[in-house]
């Protein structure tokens, strides 16, 4: 799933549809679009890709409330009704030094910098206690510390090196 305001957006829309084969535009609420792609999904075997970040970075670092980001709860929904086959992580430093929010002109020529981790579903659901209490927290709390660890490019590594989230 991606969100249908990042869909709409000429960059990362297009990164997306890039990426993916079949990326499916949601809203933002648990609606009928959320409930339908959770039935796809749980109908076919496939790869999905998610991405820990979860919302728009600011080009402070943080979320358009001030708020440090957090992986979102939706996120284990995803992971508990995938059936079969491998999740692929995508931790990205985001764009929000390419094209800000509320800017509409890209800044050319920065760096976009990413990696990739692919693992069996099956395994991941079953080292976190699928189906018990807990679960979307537990889910929520590893991607957090897989994206910390997975991206030096975060504010805390950065600023031990005197540098700002947003330099390239």
């Amino acid at each position: 799933p991606v969100a249908d305001v990042t869909m709409k957006r000429p960059i990362a829309g297009t990164m997306y549809r890039l990426l993916a084969p079949y990326p499916v535009g949601i809203s933002r609420r648990r609606d009928d679009t959320w409930k339908k792609f959770l039935e796809v999904l749980s109908s076919r075997r496939v790869i999905s890709f998610i991405t820990p970040e979860g919302r728009m970075k600011r080009p402070d670092g943080l979320d358009k409330a001030g708020k440090p980001m957090t992986v979102r709860p939706g996120v284990a929904e995803v992971i508990e009704a995938i059936p079969a086959g491998d999740v692929f992580f995508y931790y990205a430093e985001g764009l929000h030094h390419v094209l800000p929010p509320g800017q509409t002109f890209p800044n050319l020529f920065k760096r976009i910098r990413y990696r990739f981790e692919i693992m069996p579903v099956a395994e991941y659901k079953k080292a976190l206690g699928a189906g018990t209490d807990g679960f979307t927290r537990r889910v929520m709390a590893d991607l957090e510390a897989r994206r910390d660890r997975h991206a030096p490019w975060n504010a805390a590594e950065l600023s031990s090196k005197n540098l700002s989230p947003t330099a390239s």
